[in-house]
């Protein structure tokens, strides 16, 4: 599901370089962000290219997230980015995946899909595994 989009452009913002500007909208959230090149100096796979940047009530920046620059294994395909989102005032964090708009590669798609649903995960009907034969029955310990 589409859900914003990001445009990669060098901009300035408060006189900062920001490497472009993005927006994600849906039901619940508008939110505006700021894309800040990664500068910390560290390189690989788990570093990010960028930094999220929003704004709280009173105006100032803050970071709010990080995107992952990657690259698919399918052959003529263009890069993507996998993007968080997360801040102490959200239920849990958000997280979109950013492809090349077709026909413009500085302006990408933000796609958010549901996760799956784990076999045996919280919320299934699935209760917790029997113990291994010859454990102690604890239910017999605990006095109350």
């Amino acid at each position: 599901m589409n859900v914003g989009s990001m445009r990669l452009k060098e901009i300035q913002v408060d006189g900062k370089p920001f490497a472009g500007m993005g927006r994600v909208v849906t039901l619940q959230q508008s939110l505006k962000f700021g894309v800040r090149v990664y500068d910390g100096g560290r390189t690989g796979d788990n570093v990010p290219a960028f930094f999220l940047i929003g704004r709280n009530p009173a105006g100032e920046p803050i970071q709010i997230g990080a995107a992952w620059r990657k690259t698919s294994r399918e052959p003529g395909t263009s890069p993507f980015y996998t993007l968080t989102f997360d801040d102490p005032s959200f239920d849990k964090p958000l997280y979109l995946t950013a492809f090349e708009t077709p026909g413009d590669a500085s302006t990408f798609d933000l796609v958010w899909r549901r996760p799956r649903r784990q076999e045996g995960g919280a919320g299934d009907g699935a209760h917790a595994p029997a113990p291994p034969a010859g454990a102690p029955d604890l239910d017999d310990e605990i006095p109350f």
